[in-house]
């Protein structure tokens, strides 16, 4: 009895000696890489972001399904915060339907800059798409609200109400 009396204290004594785990400080705090405006505008959009509508000017589908896609209408208009960047590029992930292409056909996007033409591309088949362009640095204001219009030359119309569509978009804006 006195055997086990001592093995219980030697076992409790003995994981009293363990020492605490090493603290360690926090990391160190980073600024973000631009400082958001009260408008909380950013220089890249995710759809899914749950502020995206202060992005949207115009043109621009709710998300009611939160899904991270919207429709884009006729005129879609967008703005963003951009900071200074050596090489911007503007981007863009979207689709275009296979439902609403058969219509259409080949579907010509012509992308502006703060009312200034940057680019013009056609698409000649339906699906997940990409688009990239560098923007030339004289048509950006730096640390400040851009927009960006994307005109599609064709839209579907919707024989039910006739809302026009052009493309579903799910991420955009500026990247370096």
């Amino acid at each position: 009895m006195l055997r086990l009396i001592l093995l219980v204290v030697t076992c409790f004594a003995g994981t009293a000696c363990n020492s605490l785990p090493d603290s360690y400080p926090p990391p160190p705090q980073r600024q973000p890489l631009i400082t958001p405006s009260s408008a909380g505008l950013s220089y890249f959009l995710s759809m899914s972001n749950p502020n995206a509508a202060a992005y949207i000017v115009r043109g621009i589908a709710d998300d009611t399904e939160g899904t991270g896609y919207r429709w884009a209408y006729e005129h879609p208009v967008l703005r963003f915060l951009v900071p200074r960047m050596d090489h911007p590029r503007f981007v863009m992930d979207f689709a275009l339907p296979e439902r609403t292409f058969r219509t259409t056909g080949p579907v010509t996007l012509t992308f502006s800059l703060n009312g200034e033409t940057f680019d013009r591309t056609t698409y000649n088949h339906p699906g997940q798409l990409q688009y990239a362009h560098d923007v030339p640095s004289g048509l950006v204001r730096w640390d400040a609200v851009n927009q960006v219009a994307i005109e599609p030359d064709k839209v579907w119309t919707s024989p039910a109400d006739g809302t026009k569509l052009s493309f579903v978009i799910s991420r955009v804006g500026f990247v370096e």
